[in-house]
């Protein structure tokens, strides 16, 4: 037994209006529209609508000639004005960046780089006080803390040049980040060994 499903016939409707379906889907929507008093009115309306639509004129030509009215109401053309805008442009790109100092650099906190000073200071004082790291390891610990002082001297002295650049002053807090947690680690894992 068939389980009349109103939602699939309302689904192809558009289909079966423009004779998109096959054969065996065209016949199961008749099949189900006839026997559905809802999907047959609805395929009825449709329909109706369709031809209704099919009647109205593809075009319609206007009465008289609507061009000059059109004209009349279009703004004239000024040949400066593209000029004038190109000129404004120019100043504005060329003159604004002489005219307007860039921002000021924002100088990094005393209260960080002191707090930075003093905790690079007592990891370093852990570290040579560990007597029992192996020597290669303190070496490779050295040259790695030798890296990130040179990528911090250089970054530094990028941002003695471009002051203002968001992207150097994260670069140098990153670094310095970094140190201390190369040096926090060693000193407490040579704490805890």
């Amino acid at each position: 037994m068939n389980v009349h499903d109103c939602s699939w016939v309302e689904d192809r409707l558009d289909a079966w209006l423009d004779d998109e379906l096959d054969e065996a889907e065209r016949l199961r929507l008749e099949t189900e529209a006839a026997g559905c008093e809802w999907c047959a009115k609805d395929l009825e309306a449709n329909r109706k609508l369709r031809a209704a639509v099919a009647r109205l004129p593809a075009e319609i030509q206007p009465t008289r000639d609507l061009w000059p009215a059109i004209d009349r109401q279009r703004p004239r053309s000024r040949p400066w004005i593209p000029l004038a805008a190109a000129a404004v442009l120019a100043v504005s790109l060329v003159g604004g960046r002489a005219l307007i100092p860039p921002p000021a650099p924002v100088p990094a906190e005393a209260a960080w780089r002191t707090e930075l000073s003093n905790a690079n200071a007592s990891f370093r004082e852990a570290l040579d006080a560990s007597t029992d790291l192996d020597p290669e390891v303190r070496a490779v610990i050295e040259k790695n803390l030798a890296d990130i002082d040179r990528a911090i001297a250089e970054i530094e002295n990028a941002l003695e040049q471009n002051p203002s650049s968001a992207m150097l002053q994260k670069a140098l807090v990153a670094m310095e980040q970094q140190r201390i947690d190369v040096l926090r680690q060693l000193t407490l894992s040579s704490k805890a060994g």
